[in-house]
């Protein structure tokens, strides 16, 4: 063997050697026991998640299932879809941010035990991230999130976005529920009656048939003929995708008058059924106007013309928008052909 194999031999030894220790090392730390790394919280494919389950110490909860259609809530409402969106976003887009200093370790550990919330996220029965959501970072533009079998908390954050993300898992069902007021076809609705209290003669009653014939009545329940059909069906049609603006949840200063509110003379009522006998009621409500609110002509204004209190017969409590419902404040005349 002459001297330049025998220097290739050894070249091609010490290669191995390298290769042998490389691969029998462990130079990544920030492994959880299963081998995934410790800060990877995201999911490529969130088409494929299934179920995503939320939870405090408190002990509070909420359980997101994939339906047909759509995403339930704890197993009974419709959930949000632009609420689910954008926690599946955020497992999408989430990334590392930043390793907390050693000396804030400890003051993150405590404070992820004290208030931290528990995800877990599914891909059917496989149960696929198990982490803790801690707080966020003093300048608000990371969270502190840790694997369940993790050694360690770290910043997480979505790049360009600016803000926390501790904010996108809550754990209220009536924060998660979905918006939609009725949500029903228009070819199910039975009847639907618009009381205004203060103006009682504008009110109207729609009734279908199960044929699909429809009728309008005045508030005497005088027959309004002829009736424009078109207006009718559109109005019929309109309750489908009506919202509420938002929850008014328990702590807030509306909250805590909802008694007085919901006691005083509505607005005005909209009440609606279904052939199978589901029925919806909402009861809408002045809200005061801000101080020194001024209308058009100059005049004080004592109510808030753009918004009213709610309250839904199966117990919420709302904000809707005068221009989310421009459809359906009409007026008898709105059907008169």
């Amino acid at each position: 063997m002459n001297k330049k194999q025998r220097i290739n031999l050894i070249l091609i030894l010490l290669l191995a050697a390298v290769g042998v220790f490389i691969a029998t090392q462990n130079f990544d730390s920030d492994t959880t026991l299963n081998g995934d790394i410790e800060y990877d919280f995201s999911i490529e494919d969130t088409a494929a998640v299934t179920k995503i389950i939320i939870a405090t110490r408190e002990p509070d909860s909420v359980v997101l299932e994939r339906v047909d259609g759509g995403w339930m809530v704890n197993g009974e409402h419709r959930a949000r879809p632009d609420a689910v969106d954008v926690l599946l976003e955020t497992f999408h887009n989430i990334e590392l941010r930043n390793f907390p200093a050693e000396t804030a370790k400890q003051t993150v550990l405590r404070r992820m035990a004290g208030y931290g919330k528990f995800v877990k996220v599914y891909k059917g029965d496989e149960l696929v991230h198990d982490f803790i959501v801690g707080t966020d970072q003093n300048d608000m533009l990371g969270t502190y999130m840790m694997k369940r079998d993790g050694t360690q908390p770290y910043a997480m954050h979505i790049p360009s976005f600016n803000g926390y993300l501790s904010s996108r898992f809550f754990v209220r069902e009536d924060l998660w529920r979905s918006r939609i007021i009725f949500g029903w076809d228009d070819k199910d609705i039975q009847t639907v009656t618009m009381n205004y209290e203060l103006i009682p003669q504008e009110g109207f009653r729609i009734e279908q048939t199960e044929e699909g014939a429809l009728s309008v009545f005045d508030a005497n329940d005088n027959p309004i003929e002829p009736y424009a059909s078109q207006h009718t069906r559109y109005y019929l049609g309109s309750l489908r995708t009506l919202k509420f603006e938002g929850a008014i949840i328990e702590g807030e200063k509306a909250y805590t008058k909802m008694d007085s509110i919901t006691s005083s003379i509505p607005v005005f009522e909209l009440n609606a059924k279904k052939f199978d006998g589901e029925e919806i009621k909402l009861s809408a409500f002045h809200i005061r106007a801000e101080p020194d609110t001024y209308d058009d002509l100059g005049n004080l204004m004592l109510w808030d013309p753009d918004r009213f209190y709610a309250y839904l017969s199966d117990g919420r409590f709302v904000v809707i928008q005068t221009y989310a419902f421009e459809n359906i404040l009409k007026t008898k005349e709105y059907f008169i052909l």
